[in-house]
C-alpha cells in the first residue's frame, strides 16, 4: 500500500518542549516571558469551557500560552450526529477572567502553532492552508495554500515554511516543482521570499538570533513507495544562498527543537515505519542517536527539553533519564508506581521539576481507575506529590510561565459521549 505524506501527523508526532506554554509541540515559537522581577505576578483561575457554552467532543493536541501569559488558546471539535464531519474550532480562554469563546474558522483547523509576538495573533494550520487569525476581529489572512509546519522568527516579523513539491499522482497539497521548497512570509506586509526550489524540505527551526534557519533538506534521492525524497539536516541563511548541509545523518525527519539555543538541537527521525531520538551537536558536529521511541502526546516512550538547564529529558515506562547534549547520562530514576502509565512530560520553566500525567490514557482503557492524576516531580527523583486530588482525565498539560502552575485541559464523560469541560489551574504549592 502506497504510504502517502500527511503533515497533520504533526499533531501526532509533537514532543514536550519545556518552558513556557509548552505541551508536546516541537515548534521553537514559545513567546512567553517570566514575570519581571518587581512586579506582581498575574492570578490565574479555572475556566468552565461549559459555563461558557462551549461544546468541544475532542482536542488537537496543541495548547499554548499566550505572551503575557494570560490566556491560552487551543483547537478541537464537535461531533453533530446531522453532519457528515465535525465542526472544528479555536478556543481562547482568558485565565484572569474565567471567560472563554471559540473562533471557527474558514477552512476548518488542524493545529494551532504558537501565538504571535502581539499576543493578539495565532498562526494555525487549517484544513489545507497556514494561515494568521486576528482573535480580537475573527479575521484570517491566508498565507498559504498548504498543510504544514510553520516557525515564527525569533523577532516576531517573519514566518518560516516549508511547501511540498508535486512528487506522485495521488498527492494532493502541493505545488509544481518551481514553487516548492522553504519560503519566508513577512507579517507587517504580506510579502513572500523563497529561499529553496526543492520538493520535500520540512520543519524550519528558527536560530535564536534570526540571522538563519534550520530544516530538513531534499537531497533528491526518490525513497520508493510513497516515501518521497531522502532527507537530510541543513542550516540556511534567511538572504538566501547555498545551504550548509550537516553530513550526519540522512533519512526522514519529523521535527527538531533547541536544546541549547544555537549549538544543539532535539531531532526526532523516523517515517511511518518507525520513530527514533537524537541529538545533533553543532560544537562538536556530533549525531547522538537515543533510541527508537514515540512523542506523540500520551507516548510511554517519550521526551521532553529541558530549555533551562540545556538537557533532553527521556522517559520510557516510568524510567527517568537526564541526558545532556553529548548524550551522557547525568541522572536517572524511577516514577513512584512506575506500573501505570506516564505520559505527557514537561519541565517546569525553573528547570527544577518535571511534571507529567499518570493513570489511563485514554477512554478506551479497561482500567479501574477511570481517569488519571497530573504530578510533579523534582529533576533530583525526590518530592513527588499530585496536583490534583481525584482521577479526571487530563488531556494536556502545560507550565504557566512562571513555574508556578500547571494548566491542564480536561475532558469528562457525560453518559454515552465525552466533552472538553475545563481549563483548570493547578498550583504546584
Amino acid at each position: 500500500m502506497k504510504r502517502k505524506f500527511y503533515c497533520i501527523l504533526l499533531g501526532a508526532l509533537l514532543l514536550v518542549l519545556a518552558g513556557c506554554g509548552s505541551s508536546g509541540r516541537v515548534d521553537g515559537d514559545k513567546k512567553t516571558q517570566p514575570t519581571p522581577p518587581g512586579e506582581e505576578k498575574t492570578a490565574l483561575r479555572d475556566v468552565s469551557l461549559v459555563e461558557n457554552n462551549i461544546s468541544l467532543s475532542g482536542y488537537n493536541h496543541d495548547i499554548v500560552l499566550s505572551p503575557d501569559g494570560k490566556k491560552v488558546a487551543f483547537s478541537g471539535y464537535n461531533y453533530d450526529k446531522s453532519k457528515q464531519d465535525p465542526d472544528s474550532m479555536i478556543v481562547l480562554a482568558d485565565l484572569t477572567t474565567g471567560e472563554a469563546r471559540e473562533i471557527k474558522t474558514k477552512g476548518g483547523v488542524n493545529w494551532v502553532s504558537a501565538w504571535l509576538n502581539d499576543g493578539k495573533s495565532l498562526l494555525f494550520t487549517g484544513n489545507e492552508t497556514i494561515n494568521i487569525l486576528l482573535t480580537e476581529s475573527g479575521e484570517e489572512r491566508e498565507i498559504e495554500k498548504v498543510l504544514t509546519h510553520g516557525a515564527i522568527s525569533p523577532d516576531g516579523k517573519t514566518i518560516a515554511y516549508t511547501v511540498r513539491g508535486k512528487m506522485y499522482p495521488w498527492d494532493n497539497n502541493t505545488r509544481p516543482k518551481g514553487e516548492a521548497g522553504l519560503w519566508l512570509y513577512d507579517i507587517a506586509s504580506g510579502n513572500k521570499k523563497q529561499l529553496t526550489k526543492n520538493l520535500d524540505e520540512w520543519y524550519p527551526v528558527w536560530y535564536p538570533d534570526g540571522n538563519k534557519i534550520f530544516y530538513f533538506c531534499d537531497l533528491g534521492q526518490e525513497l520508493g513507495d510513497g516515501a518521497g525524497h531522502l532527507q537530510g539536516m541543513a542550516s540556511i541563511s534567511v538572504d538566501g544562498g547555498k545551504p550548509e548541509v550537516f553530513p550526519q545523518k540522512s533519512g526522514k525527519f519529523r521535527s527538531a527543537a533547541w536544546i541549547v539555543p544555537g549549538k544543539a538541537l532535539y531531532i526526532h527521525e523516523g517515517w511511518d515505519d518507525g520513530e527514533a531520538n537524537s541529538i545533533l551537536n553543532l560544537e562538536n558536529d556530533r549525531y547522538v542517536f537515543l533510541g527508537e521511541g514515540d512523542v506523540w502526546p500520551g507516548a510511554f516512550k517519550s521526551v521532553a527539553v529541558d530549555a533551562k538547564n540545556g538537557h533532553l529529558i527521556k522517559t520510557d515506562s516510568g524510567r527517568v533519564e537526564i541526558i545532556d547534549v553529548s548524550g551522557k547520562i547525568l541522572n536517572q530514576f524511577d516514577l513512584p508506581e512506575k506500573e501505570i502509565g506516564s505520559f505527557n512530560f514537561t519541565v517546569s520553566p525553573r528547570g527544577d521539576s518535571l511534571s507529567y500525567v499518570q493513570g489511563e490514557l485514554g477512554r478506551m482503557g479497561n482500567s479501574k481507575m477511570k481517569g488519571n492524576l497530573v504530578k510533579l516531580i523534582a529533576l533530583d527523583g525526590t518530592s513527588a506529590r499530585s496536583l490534583t486530588s481525584e482521577y479526571k482525565y487530563n488531556e494536556d498539560i502545560i507550565w504557566d510561565c512562571d513555574g508556578d502552575n500547571v494548566i491542564s485541559l480536561q475532558m469528562e464523560q457525560s453518559g454515552d459521549s465525552e466533552i472538553i469541560s475545563a481549563v483548570k489551574v493547578l498550583p504546584i504549592k
